[in-house]
């Protein structure tokens, strides 16, 4: 992750990959029973979504986890809208 350092504790790391194996686990074990192929495409666009969704980048004060406002500066690059109608 690309935060600054002790931003979370260890307490609190170890806490929330202890969930994470949990629910893992009863993902996996949840799928197992009730797999369905059809479902398999849905799986595979939110899949997509939220590694797409975590190139959503914004600052959270006082922790240095962010610049300034990266995402609003590539949408001026990209998008002639975000430029208000230059395109560079």
């Amino acid at each position: 992750m690309h935060m600054a350092d002790a931003l979370v504790s260890p307490a609190v790391g170890g806490l929330m990959t202890a969930a994470s194996a949990g629910l893992l686990w009863y993902s996996a074990r949840n799928l197992k029973k009730n797999f369905d192929p059809s479902r398999v495409p849905l799986m595979g666009v939110m899949g997509a979504f939220v590694f797409a969704a975590q190139m959503i980048n914004f600052t959270i004060p006082g922790t240095g986890s962010s610049r300034a406002d990266p995402t609003r500066r590539s949408l001026r690059r990209t998008c002639p809208v975000f430029a208000g109608g230059r395109s560079g």
